[in-house]
Formats: C-alpha cells, structure tokens, sequence
C-alpha cells in the first residue's frame, strides 16, 4: 500500500476568496513570488544561502472549510519550454480545509541545513527538483493549474502577458474563459489576487519568529534581534552572516535557549565585526526534535565614515583594527611619542592584546600599504 502524504500544518491560514483567483473545485492559486530578493517576503526556499531567481515559490491553498481535497496528479506549469506541465504533484497528496501548500523549485538543490547530511522537505512544501534557474517569467507569464484529468484548468496571467496572449495549451487545454490577471509584480514581494503584498509570507514557510530585525547599531556594529513565542519548545538558534563579497553564509553565533535565556521571548546577538558594504544575516533554529529550519534574510549596509577605525576606544585588555584592507602595520605610542609596539603586522578586524600597556591616552599609526592614520585610544 503506497504512503498517504498528507500536508498538516500547526497554523491554519485564512485564505482569502475574492474575485480574481484561478480556483479548481476550491483550490486556488493564492500567491506567486516572481522575482525573490532579500526583502521582506523574500525567502531562502532552497536552503543556498542566498535569495535570488532560484527561489521563487507557487502557493495553493484548499479554500474549503470542511473538505479535504486530494491533488494527487495535478499539474502546474507556465507556456514555456520545457512543455507544460513543469510539476505533477506526487500522488497520495491531500489538502485538509483551509491549507496550503508552497510549491518550489528545487528545496533541496545545493543548500545544506545544520548537522545533518540528508535534505529532508518539510511538510507543506513540495519540491519540485526543477532543474533550470528559473520558472516566472519576471517581465510576464502565465501560470495554469489543472486537475488531475485535464479536464478542468485556471489560469493566471500577469506582467505585460495577458490572458488572450497565451498560446493554447495541450496538458489540459489552457482555458481563457478561466484566466486572471494579476497586475504587474513588484521585484522582491509576493503577487496576489489583490495585487503586490510586500508583507505577505505563506505560513508554511514562516519560523515562529517574529520581528527579526538587523540595524547599524554603535561603532558601526549589528545589532540583531527577534521574538519568538515562549510557549513553542525551541532548543538552539545559530546566527548565521555572508558579507557583499561572499555567496556562502558563515557561522558567527549561536544562542542555546536553555542555558542563555530560559524562557524568554526576547532575542538579541550584536555581530561587532560586519565588512564595509552589504552584510546579510540569517537565523537556524532548532527544536526539541531536532528540525532545523531557516529565517528569512535580512541585510544591513554599513558604510565605514572612515576607511580605518579601532574598536574599542576605551579598554582594558585588547582593541581591533577594522577597515577595508586585509592586513595593516601599526605602531603604538603614548600621547610623549614613547613608542610601545613598534611595526606590528596586523590582519583586518583581528585583536592585539594591549594589557602591557599603562593606564593611559595613545596614538595608534596604522599603515594601509599606501598612506598611513593615526587613531586615539585609552588604556584604562
């Protein structure tokens, strides 16, 4: 007997049913995300650490309050090569009322989640291991959604492609009598029946975190921060940052919720080190079972007003160099010009340890490899 795949999620969603969705029997097509970016509703949906034409998503949702409704073999595509359709969904699928599921291109690809080896898809999500760098159109398409039969289909239409644009499908017959049009999209925010949302999220892919937030906090460090429901049973959160000239994300932080913050809901994690330019950030969370699953990604432009500065100006024990060279010699001397370190050579951000220094006020010179900046700090 073949495994019933039933989509169950924890949040049931209202969806809306106005005019203009492409609905068959009570399922519609309740968002597109045409063209991802790292904006609000952006997301991450293949797990490579960077949100770009890869992961755009389909959402259908079951409108009925009361029946369940079996989409096993049904199809969904654009009129584009390869012939339509472009995704089967896999049989033994059912929606329960009032739920969706998010369709992507390929959640599996060349992403990886935290400590394990194996691509496991969550529920709510069907992957559809698309192999070509995009589906949607972002200038216009059209999307269609048929029953398993073929006999019933619907249609969405948007972008400078309109309903009698649309070339005649063969798997099933694209139907203009059962097409919408969406309006133009707007890059970086889901498209809907009512036009663009740059606020809408599909709940599947929602983590219980809230209000995640990145902002240029003091000494042009960033301040992360995000609420999380005290009642939901998280484990572990790993901060996770990739800099403007890096595509991979790296490791920077992580929180574990039982040692650090017991049951609070409030969540912060400062990154004293973000690179001149755009720093983006992500979070992992984990839960008693063990499930990872990702934030979506928020950025953060730091500009240096300075090319080089130090962190901290006051301290007791070390100090940082910080620009956008790789590597600096400095020289410390006191406010007399006695010299303490003479030519040190120093790589960006890390720290020297000034401990054998007095108390006092000095004067760091920092060569660039092509002109030298002197910068004050005190000892104390």
């Amino acid at each position: 007997m073949k495994n019933i795949i039933l989509i169950t999620l924890l949040i049931i969603i209202s969806v809306p049913t106005g005019y203009g969705q492409c609905m068959i029997d009570s399922v519609v097509i309740n968002a597109l995300m045409i063209d991802p970016s790292g904006d609000e509703s952006g997301y991450d949906t293949n797990n490579d650490g960077i949100v770009n034409s890869n992961d755009e998503y389909i959402e259908i949702c079951n409108t009925s309050q009361e029946s369940i409704t079996d989409i096993s073999g049904w199809q969904i595509g654009d009129d584009d090569p390869p012939p339509y359709a472009d995704y089967t969904i896999p049989e033994n699928t059912f929606l329960r009322p009032g739920e969706c599921v998010v369709i992507v291109l390929d959640y599996c690809g060349d992403g990886s989640v935290i400590d394990t080896t194996v691509c496991d898809v969550p529920e709510g999500i069907l992957d559809m291991n698309y192999s070509g760098t995009a589906l949607l159109g972002n200038d216009g398409d059209v999307v269609t959604l048929s029953d398993a039969t073929g006999e019933q289909s619907c249609s969405v239409a948007y972008g400078d492609v309109n309903c009698s644009d649309v070339d005649p499908l063969d798997i099933p017959p694209f139907n203009i009598e059962n097409c919408m049009y969406w309006g133009t999209p707007t890059d970086g925010c889901a498209l809907l029946a009512t036009g663009d949302s740059c606020t809408y999220f599909p709940a599947v892919l929602s983590l219980d975190i809230s209000g995640f937030s990145a902002r240029e906090s003091e000494s042009q460090q960033v301040q992360l921060s995000w609420w999380v429901d005290p009642n939901e049973n998280f484990k572990q959160f790993y901060i996770e940052w990739r800099p403007e000239s890096n595509t991979d994300f790296l490791p920077i932080g992580s929180i574990t919720v039982d040692e650090y913050y017991d049951n609070s809901s409030l969540y912060t994690y400062l990154h004293t080190s973000p690179q001149n330019g755009i720093n983006y950030y992500r979070l992992k969370q984990v839960n008693a079972e063990g499930d990872v699953s990702a934030s979506p990604i928020r950025s953060v432009l730091i500009v240096f007003d300075d090319d080089i500065i130090i962190i901290p100006t006051i301290t007791s024990h070390n100090i940082r160099v910080k620009g956008s060279k790789d590597e600096y010699i400095i020289s410390i001397y006191d406010i007399n010009g006695q010299n303490y370190v003479e030519k040190m050579r120093l790589t960006n951000n890390s720290e020297i340890n000034v401990n054998q220094l007095h108390t006092g006020h000095y004067i760091m010179s920092i060569f660039d490899g092509s002109q030298t900046k002197f910068k004050r700090f005190i000892k104390i």
